[in-house]
């Protein structure tokens, strides 16, 4: 973290044509049901395309979407499928005026962040899903006991993973790169 001039030459950030900084985060999604379970997605691009596939294979349709108002979003509005509420977080609004809020995706967030920052410390984007999966189990496994949990994580077991299997493994992400990155879909 930091400012950029105050950080060693190899650690900076490099600025682009337009003289902006590069983002160098990778983005995931998320997706949580009214108090049910959370999905998780690492994805190369946000885009029209990518949140759709998503909510086509994660979400039931008739459901009532609630997102912030992040432009991508505005498409579901529009959609035959899905009922979309908007919290609108740059006029400081965190509850609808019909009672809907994004405070459990966000703590969900949250809970992956500190756990990266504070376990982990950093994580590499080849693994990233790895991590994403991890937390999206410890929420989706909140309720139950830590002796159930531990018998479900046995019954799941599928043997050794060597590292080098794991290093040498192919993790495609969920969608390919678009031809362009102009979120448009």
């Amino acid at each position: 973290g930091g400012k950029e001039s105050n950080k060693q030459k190899s650690k900076r950030r490099v600025k682009n044509d337009k003289g902006h900084y590069e983002n160098t985060k990778i983005p995931v999604i998320g997706i949580v049901e009214d108090g049910g379970n959370v999905v998780l997605k690492v994805v190369p691009w946000v885009t029209k395309r990518t949140i759709s596939k998503l909510f086509e294979v994660h979400i039931a349709k008739g459901s009532t979407m609630v997102t912030d108002s992040y432009g991508l979003y505005h498409h579901l509005g529009k959609s035959e499928f899905y009922r979309h509420e908007v919290v609108n977080h740059k006029k400081e609004e965190y509850v609808n005026k019909d009672g809907y809020s994004t405070n459990r995706i966000e703590g969900c967030f949250s809970i992956l962040k500190r756990g990266i920052y504070g376990i982990y410390h950093s994580v590499s984007s080849k693994h990233l899903q790895h991590y994403c999966n991890e937390f999206a189990s410890r929420y989706n496994t909140r309720k139950i006991t830590d002796d159930v949990r531990f018998d479900k994580a046995i019954e799941n077991y599928a043997g050794r993973l060597k590292y080098n299997d794991l290093k040498s493994a192919n993790y495609n992400m969920l969608i390919d790169k678009p031809e362009n990155n102009d979120n448009k879909g």
